[in-house]
């Protein structure tokens, strides 16, 4: 067992990265994701093994200095360590990706008519008619 996981859960956690690890896994990153895991768990008093929907989610809410993917690291981990608990029979909330649904930021704009016309006709003529024959070219290949 790993000296530093203090929680209920800790011989779990140390047995969720031993299968992980005899599988071939690294599993350096995670584990310092679970050992944050553990000390939340001792800080919210966690008396039995059971991984509950709410204390999950409170450790899983994105920090204000964490980026999406960070948060989404997490989430992973923690949804793996939920299905290890329940098949070692223990009670455990798995989350789904709705958890940390990402968002897009990007919005793309269409032009009006009006403005592609603006913006088409604000080209030189010669630079619009050699564009145009350049693109017919392109009908004479297979």
């Amino acid at each position: 067992m790993h000296p530093t996981l203090n929680s209920k859960a800790f011989w779990l956690m140390d047995r969720f990265l031993q299968e992980k690890r005899a599988c071939g896994y690294a599993y350096h990153e995670p584990f310092r994701i679970l050992h944050r895991l553990d000390d939340f768990l001792v800080q919210q008093g966690l008396e039995t093994l059971e991984l509950s929907r709410g204390l999950a989610r409170n450790w899983l809410a994105k920090k204000p200095h964490e980026s999406a993917s960070t948060q989404q690291q997490r989430i992973t981990i923690v949804r793996q360590f939920s299905k290890f608990l329940l098949t070692a029979g223990c009670p455990a909330y798995v989350p789904d990706s709705t958890v940390a649904a990402r968002k897009s930021i990007f919005v793309p704009r269409m032009l009006t008519e009006e403005e592609l016309r603006k913006f088409v006709t604000s080209f030189p003529g010669e630079l619009i008619d050699e564009a145009h024959r350049s693109f017919h070219s392109c009908d004479q290949f297979p």
